[in-house]
């Protein structure tokens, strides 16, 4: 449930896997690992892998955003998680030898560190708390996943809508000075609309209608939640 920082909450909730496998780490850790990779980087909207590549290696993000989409045969792209700063990406089809199952997309320019699978076992089985850390954020991206498919679930377009914008609350949101919840990632409505399965058309007439109704406030590429239990009402219905 999406709530507003005061007194009892200490805060918006956040998800399970709010805390990175990086920042699980000690600095002598933190320090072993960064030494693994080698640079890479990827201007925003390009392609860092496709579904079907060879998964030889983990990618570390060391600062932007990178959407995380199954494409459907028309070529659409359906957002189904976001991979921020000092997360990893692709680690779960480079563990089991299988193929890239997913596209991944630089949402923002992306700086990464690209770890070769050999170097990433090596590392962990001297370091049994960094594996633990490892499956706990893949327990957390799963749930982040069905969390996604839940809101796909939804027919009610309004509903989906709401339920995306609750989760990126939750992910990225920040108490403001009214009570609200402000997104304090820069999203367009095309990001929503890949992300909520809708039309961007349609997420411009919701996002209309929530401003009006007070719920939502538009600054920009800034979304700032005015009113959280509405919201909460409105991804439920």
């Amino acid at each position: 449930m999406l709530r507003p920082r005061d007194a009892d909450t200490g805060g918006p909730e956040r998800p399970a896997a709010a805390t990175t496998f990086f920042g699980a780490l000690d600095p002598a850790a933190q320090a072993a690992f960064l030494g693994l990779g080698r640079e890479a980087a990827f201007a925003a909207r390009s392609t860092i892998f496709l579904r079907g590549d060879a998964s030889d290696c983990v990618y570390f993000v060391r600062s932007g955003r990178i959407d995380v989409c199954i494409s459907s045969p028309a070529g659409r792209r359906l957002v189904v998680t976001h991979i921020d700063a000092d997360e990893l990406l692709g680690e779960l089809s480079m563990f089991d030898g299988g193929a890239r199952n997913v596209d991944a997309v630089a949402a923002t320019d992306v700086s990464l560190l690209a770890i070769l699978r050999g170097d990433l076992v090596d590392f962990l089985s001297l370091r049994p708390d960094a594996a633990m850390a490892m499956i706990m954020g893949l327990c957390g991206r799963a749930r982040s996943v069905l969390a996604t498919f839940e809101i796909l679930a939804q027919g009610n377009a309004q509903a989906r809508l709401a339920g995306c914008l609750r989760l990126m609350a939750e992910k990225w949101g920040e108490p403001d000075a009214k009570g609200g919840i402000r997104i304090t990632e820069p999203l367009s409505q095309n990001d929503l609309a890949g992300f909520s399965g809708l039309t961007r058309e349609s997420v411009n007439r919701l996002l209309r209608q929530m401003n009006q109704a007070g719920i939502v406030c538009l600054d920009g590429r800034t979304i700032v939640i005015a009113e959280p239990e509405l919201l909460n009402r409105l991804a439920e219905a």
